[in-house]
């Protein structure tokens, strides 16, 4: 999807009193994502609110409404060139001073095209989509480097590179053998958990008309037996571990804005706090300074200019380090002392890696995107993308 800002809000932003808006030059970002990314829409947003060019293109209309093209000369003197979106409205990639490399490619396909011809599809969209990226400039800020990215989303990397920095980590087995795993159980007392590797943790069958969740959940006795399933696929197996809350640290740069979880507060949230989400009491912290330190460094080692850390703080007021998750979810617990789209916008304008967020007075809160016309149109398209499938609106064309 390309997301364009209108030239009326522009004309409108003019008026605006922004430190950033009256910088002479302004950079470019341009935020890769798909529709239905209340993030991508609340940077939009704040893009039009200072008067600056941020913009978005969302994978989920390619190939079905949006075209892409590269043309790559025989000749070293002749220039490349490069477009994405419809005959009316393309953008280049490389025009962009910064790259929010939001979310990863999610495509969708004509309805009766052959799943066979599907899976084909896919794998080539991901080359042709995503050799835009391979493009990129070498002055170009990305966030984060694609390449960097996918290594640093290797939980098994995570967690040995977080030990090497100095933070602690859980007891950790990754196997597949039921002797494995049912020595590791016995070693914990019975007291373990499962964890998957990947991002997806649902999956729905149309058939069935059933959807399964998978998240973090404890291990039982009798599901040592099953050798067979647990030989299937390699899980993540660590102790209970015994926490008073949990932590969530948003990195940008070299800036941490971080904040309690109080997932034990709530029976269904105590193994996994994203099961009740919206019920938790949350409540800013400020890390220590040697926290902070074992934090940005193990994002230096990542190659991260951004990311999201899961923390716990045991019963014995240790802190624990569960992972990373170089694009997590942040701004819907944003509130007066937690200015998250404050922060975001100035980082990717700022172009640094080395950001350091100041908390100035700032028109930019996600409060008061909600109550933005954008916002309403979003919802609007939202409810009709979770229904049909498809997510148009005006704030996309």
């Amino acid at each position: 999807m390309l997301a364009r800002i209108s030239k009326k809000l522009l004309e409108s932003a003019e008026a605006l009193s922004s430190p950033i808006g009256k910088r002479k030059s302004m950079t470019s970002v341009l935020v890769i994502s798909f529709s239905a990314d209340i993030h991508l829409h609340s940077v939009l947003w704040a893009g039009k609110i200072l008067g600056a060019r941020i913009e978005g293109i969302c994978s989920d209309f390619f190939p079905i409404n949006h075209r892409m093209s590269i043309r790559i000369p025989d000749e070293k003197s002749k220039q490349l060139a490069q477009w994405t979106g419809t005959k009316k409205s393309r953008l280049s990639w490389t025009d962009f001073d910064t790259v929010w490399n939001r979310r990863a490619p999610l495509f969708r396909f004509p309805a009766e095209l052959y799943v066979g011809d599907q899976e084909f599809a896919e794998m080539e969209c991901q080359s042709g989509f995503g050799g835009n990226i391979e493009l990129r400039s070498s002055k170009q800020f990305y966030v984060n480097d694609p390449a960097e990215a996918m290594r640093a989303r290797n939980k098994i990397r995570q967690l040995e590179m977080a030990r090497q920095v100095g933070l602690k980590i859980p007891d950790t087995l990754i196997t597949n053998s039921a002797e494995e795993l049912s020595d590791f159980f016995d070693a914990h007392q019975g007291n373990i958990i499962y964890k998957r590797f990947t991002n997806k943790h649902s999956w729905f069958s149309p058939s069935k008309g059933l959807q399964w969740d998978r998240r973090t959940v404890p291990i039982k006795k009798e599901q040592l037996q099953e050798s067979d399933s647990l030989a299937c696929t390699p899980g993540i197996f660590q102790p209970n571990i015994d926490k008073k809350h949990e932590i969530r640290a948003v990195i940008t740069g070299h800036s941490i804005m971080s904040f309690n979880i109080y997932s034990q507060e709530h029976p269904n949230a105590r193994q996994d706090w994203r099961v009740a989400q919206d019920e938790l009491r949350i409540e800013r912290v400020d890390l220590s300074a040697h926290l902070k330190s074992k934090c940005l460094k193990l994002m230096n080692n990542l190659g991260l200019v951004f990311g999201v850390l899961d923390l716990i703080v045991t019963t014995d007021n240790e802190v624990v380090f569960l992972e990373v998750n170089e694009q997590g979810q942040f701004l819907g617990y944003e509130n007066d002392e937690l200015p998250f789209l404050q922060m975001i916008t100035e980082f990717l304008l700022s172009g640094d890696p080395c950001f350091r967020f100041g908390a100035a007075s700032s028109p930019l809160s996600y409060k008061k995107f909600e109550q933005s016309a954008e916002y309403k149109l979003f919802c609007s398209a939202l409810a009709k993308y979770k229904s049909t499938g498809t997510m148009t609106s005006r704030i996309m064309e």
